[in-house]
């Protein structure tokens, strides 16, 4: 039993010149959903190129800014407690 081979235009494999153009896209600021549009690949291989090549992946939400304790740590004893403040307490 013989196993036939696939060529590899067929594995879904970027060329060179691909993954280049995802790199470029990328660093300009496009979104990986954005150059899945675009170039018709999946994210999965998106990602997988820009991790290939050393690129940080951006992350779509904004850590919290743990300057502000005091101001955070207030703000949740309100929204999980009763909600009630008094003037003087």
């Amino acid at each position: 039993m013989s196993i036939a081979r696939i060529p590899v235009e067929k594995l879904n494999v970027p060329t060179q010149d691909v993954e280049e153009k995802i790199i470029e896209l990328y660093r300009r600021g496009y979104s990986q959903r954005a150059i899945e549009k675009l170039l018709g690949i999946s994210r999965k291989t998106i990602r997988r190129v820009l991790l290939r090549h050393g690129v940080e992946i951006r992350v779509h939400y904004k850590k919290l800014d743990w300057s502000k304790r005091e101001t955070i740590a207030y703000l949740l004893g309100v929204l999980l407690g009763d909600g009630y403040v008094r003037e003087g307490r």
